[in-house]
């Protein structure tokens, strides 16, 4: 039996990582998925599609002698644990994210956020302290007292083991199996 080269899966999905434009993430947990994520990202697709925006839903292992995909890439995620909010967007690199996001804002975020990096305000969530517009959620009071176990990696998309090999999956798996006793 030969052993999978983890470090050289990671690799090279870093380096496929690195090469986007921006990376959309629709949160994909059962809350989100309820209130309409999913319908969220086909319309997305289709509308960045209709405007000739490069976009991939896969991010694909690149074969010897292909480019590297560097267009827009529109994934999902597991559930980033705060459904009340739900459906979110986190929009890379950018670092924003929309709450409640409907299929009708589509338009509007593709429009003003994805071709005219303008932030739609009414998509943030409002501090319950301040009351104030919070661009990410680094800036979220919810997020910000929390230190993440569970829910560390929860922006993966769940259905890209390489990505999650990219973040460290498998390696302890590894060593207990190959080097303990």
């Amino acid at each position: 039996m030969s052993m999978i080269d983890l470090e050289k899966i990671a690799a090279d999905y870093k380096q496929a990582a690195s090469k986007l434009q921006r990376r959309i993430v629709l949160c994909g947990g059962t809350g989100c998925v309820a209130n309409g994520s999913m319908e969220v990202r086909e319309a997305l697709c289709k509308e960045l599609a209709a405007r000739g925006v490069d976009v991939e839903v896969v991010l694909k292992e690149e074969k010897a002698g292909e480019t590297c995909f560097t267009g827009t890439y529109i994934s999902k995620s597991g559930c980033q644990g705060f459904c009340q909010m739900g459906p979110l967007m986190h929009i890379e690199p950018e670092h924003i994210l929309y709450t409640k996001v409907k299929v009708a804002d589509v338009p509007e975020i593709v429009e003003k956020t994805l071709m005219g990096n303008e932030v739609i305000e009414r998509l943030l969530y409002k501090s319950v302290k301040t009351g104030k517009p919070c661009r990410g959620d680094a800036e979220i009071d919810f997020y910000n007292r929390q230190k993440r176990v569970v829910l560390h990696n929860c922006m993966i998309e769940p259905e890209n083991v390489r990505e999650y090999i990219a973040r460290g999956g498998y390696f302890g798996a590894r060593k207990a199996v190959v080097e303990m006793q």
